[in-house]
């Protein structure tokens, strides 16, 4: 266990105590609010890229990586509002709300430290050797585009974006491109 483990653990359970206490119906909006940044951000991360070019004068590849989480945090963030308007206003939550919110919780923070993991390593960060380390790297970094590829399944048309992102350079008519393979971008 390395470095890199401890901070998977810490990402994936900060989440699932906060399911406890906030309960289910937060957790499920944090989810939606994820998926849906996720559907932008394929959608939209090649227009921010351009915008922050013009800001930062850095490595395309980390503006790209920068661009499509920063879509994902900020329709985060506006889920995670919405959803504390919400249980502000059904405030009653018992023991089976927050049973299921911990669940919640516990996949939420799995799919945001997927994201944050795979979307980092395409900039090499933290590095191959630290991956390599990590027990808990190779599980959790693939849950997200599992997750996304069945995304993917009712949002065809989001499919090649998708892929552009992931493998730049390529098309669909590549024998070489594995649509449904995302690990060949931490070896």
């Amino acid at each position: 266990m390395n470095w890199l483990d401890i901070i998977i653990v810490l990402l994936i359970t900060l989440p699932t105590f906060f399911g406890f206490r906030k309960g289910f119906l937060r957790k499920l909006l944090g989810i939606a609010g994820i998926i849906l940044g996720f559907i932008l951000a394929v959608n939209f991360y090649l227009q921010f890229t351009g915008i922050l070019e013009k800001v930062i004068k850095e490595n395309s590849v980390l503006i790209k990586v920068l661009s499509f989480l920063l879509i994902i945090g900020i329709v985060y963030g506006a889920s995670v509002w919405l959803a504390r308007y919400i249980a502000n206003i059904n405030s009653g939550t018992g023991l089976i709300d927050k049973i299921l919110g911990t669940v919640t919780g516990f996949l939420q923070g799995l799919l945001v430290t997927s994201v944050l993991l795979y979307n980092l390593s395409v900039a090499d960060i933290p590095s191959a050797q630290t991956r390599q380390r990590s027990l808990l790297f190779p599980s959790v970094v693939n849950v997200a585009p599992a997750v996304f590829d069945k995304i993917l399944e009712f949002f065809p048309g989001l499919k090649q974006l998708y892929s552009d992102y992931v493998m730049p350079g390529t098309n669909n008519n590549d024998k070489n491109n594995h649509e449904n393979n995302h690990i060949w971008i931490l070896s």
